[in-house]
């Protein structure tokens, strides 16, 4: 059992939302039907914070 965890688990890169242009393009499909934090407020729900 001489195995570093790096050799037992891939390399991700933490930080980011999406790990390749295709996950990138995925995520800017999911987020065009997204509400702004306006539309939000108009419809008396609450936008996430500021982060």
């Amino acid at each position: 059992m001489d195995k570093k965890p790096k050799d037992q688990f891939p390399i991700l890169n933490n930080g980011s939302m999406a790990q390749n242009f295709e996950e990138m393009k995925k995520l800017g499909k999911e987020m065009e039907g997204s509400k702004t934090n306006q539309e939000l407020k108009e419809e008396k729900q609450i936008p996430d914070p500021k982060q």
